[in-house]
């Protein structure tokens, strides 16, 4: 892999330094923050948390959904109001995390 990615990282860079030259491309300045506010940036950029509680909520659900073979050994009925308690709670989870835990805006930046 290193032997075809290492020339290809090369044209890459040498078609960069032609487009700074030429003043197609410019630099990308430094935001100013640091690496933690990036961490923090990012996350609520993407609602990393928010993704993170609904991926949960759906691997529960594929884990104990009652086409398995784990539910075979529970009675059906105790399965199916498990899955059910699950997916409320984890809806009201996500639901609470998006009201309260994300602090994203409604309106879009001016280019």
């Amino acid at each position: 892999m290193p032997v075809v990615l290492c020339p290809l990282a090369g044209i890459f860079q040498y078609y960069q330094w032609v487009a700074e030259v030429r003043g197609v491309y410019k630099r990308l300045t430094r935001s100013g923050r640091s690496p933690a506010q990036s961490i923090v940036y990012y996350m609520q950029k993407f609602a990393l948390v928010g993704n993170i509680i609904l991926k949960a909520a759906f691997g529960f659900s594929c884990y104990r959904s009652p086409w398995t073979p784990m539910a075979k050994s529970c009675m059906l009925p105790r399965c199916s109001s498990s899955l059910l308690l699950l997916e409320v709670s984890f809806s009201v989870y996500i639901g609470l995390w998006q009201r309260y835990g994300t602090q994203m805006s409604c309106s879009t930046p001016e280019p």
